[in-house]
C-alpha cells in the first residue's frame, strides 16, 4: 500500500511507458571530432572559450524580457512597459 503522507518505505525505480529512442554508440561524436584536423579541432576549442559575438547578451537579454512581458500580457498581469 503506497505511504501517501510520509517518503516512500523503500526505494524503488517505478515503471515506465518511455521507450528509449534509437541509441548511439558511446563515444560516437568523439570519434567524428578526432577525425577532424588539429588545426580545425583548435578552433573549436578556441572558439569555446570566444563567449558570444559582440551585442549578442543584450539581444538575448531583450528577448527574454519581450517574452517575460508577453508571458505577463497573456497571464493578465501588469508590466512595467504598460
Amino acid at each position: 500500500m503506497a505511504n501517501r503522507g510520509g517518503p516512500a518505505q523503500d526505494s524503488t525505480l517505478a515503471a515506465g511507458g518511455v521507450p528509449a529512442g534509437e541509441l548511439h554508440a558511446e563515444g560516437e561524436g568523439n570519434q567524428r571530432f578526432n577525425d577532424l584536423s588539429d588545426t580545425q579541432r583548435d578552433e573549436i576549442l578556441r572558439s569555446q572559450q570566444d563567449g558570444f559575438p559582440a551585442g549578442y547578451e543584450d539581444l538575448l537579454a531583450e528577448y527574454y524580457a519581450r517574452l517575460a512581458n508577453e508571458s505577463a500580457i497573456e497571464d493578465g498581469e501588469a508590466t512595467d512597459d504598460e
